[in-house]
């Protein structure tokens, strides 16, 4: 059983903010009393009823979640924005592609995305765990103007490419991004791990303090250049902790074939950054094919 949410004949440019539709907020509420949520459209409030069909699916699988907490949103999402903000308990599927700030702030509970997002995916995220199907914009797992922590915690997935800015500031959790992801990635982080499974394009890990990077070169960029003269160049090494990382990642249900390529090779060059900041953080390059 859900509380499905489907919007239809949604012509408009202008935003929706859905930010207070949330299942632990919301459970056990009538029916009738979700449908009078007010959200934000643009500048003005309309109830909830008056744009999204709100309706109880009891075929839904809730994925061993309370059945009470459990929503799943339907149609073309991408100018629905919020979804999923400051989630604590529950389960989240979205049908489709959706907006900016798709699970920003969550301490936890699961969101399900069977498409694309577009910016600021899991922001400051601290608990629970994301997973996208296809890409995601810019400042995935990254951090609002005028804060100096991304995420703190919780496990994002994006099956395809990320934007711009990802993992900056990154303090605690895992990143993995299936495809490449843009450059800015992991600047100013402070602990943590991101996996990109294709590459990084552009610079990189600037002011990093601590923290896990690992990625290939199979852009054909030179990794040298994009870290810049504040990292170290040091040994080729195994790492016998990405064997007990594949064995985790494969109980999330994430496989995708550039992480298990990723995870599987003899030895990393490993670098060490970034040096104007103590140079405690590593980056682990994996020579694929």
């Amino acid at each position: 059983m859900a509380i499905r949410l489907r919007l239809e004949n949604y012509r408009s440019k202008i935003p929706i903010r859905v930010g207070g539709i949330l299942p632990d907020l919301l459970a056990r509420s009538p029916l009738e009393e979700i449908q009078r949520r007010s959200i934000w459209v643009g500048n003005g409030q309309q109830e909830l009823g008056e744009l999204f069909d709100v309706a109880v699916d009891k075929t839904a699988d809730p994925r061993g979640h309370d059945p009470g907490l459990v929503h799943r949103w339907e149609g073309d999402l991408t100018a629905v924005h919020e979804i999923g903000f400051g989630l604590q308990r529950g389960l989240i599927q979205v049908e489709g592609d959706a907006g900016r700030h798709v699970g920003a702030q969550m301490l936890g509970g699961t969101i399900e995305v069977q498409g694309s997002v577009s910016d600021f995916l899991g922001a400051e995220m601290q608990g629970g765990q994301i997973r996208v199907t296809r890409d995601s914009g810019d400042w995935t797992g990254g951090v609002y103007p005028g804060t100096r922590s991304g995420v703190q915690g919780g496990y994002l997935s994006v099956g395809r490419n990320a934007g711009v800015g990802t993992g900056t500031a990154m303090r605690r959790g895992m990143i993995l991004i299936g495809g490449s992801a843009g450059h800015q990635l992991g600047s100013r982080m402070r602990a943590g791990t991101i996996l990109v499974g294709e590459g990084i394009e552009g610079s990189f890990g600037s002011g990093m303090i601590r923290g896990t990077i690992m990625t290939t070169n199979c852009q054909g960029s030179s990794i040298r250049q994009s870290l810049g003269p504040v990292f170290q160049a040091g040994s080729r090494l195994a790492f016998p902790m990405t064997q007990l990382l594949r064995k985790w990642l494969a109980g999330q249900g994430d496989g995708p074939g550039s992480i298990e390529r990723l995870l599987t090779v003899d030895a990393y060059q490993v670098f060490h950054g970034d040096m104007l900041r103590g140079g405690k953080g590593e980056v682990l390059v994996a020579e694929t094919a």
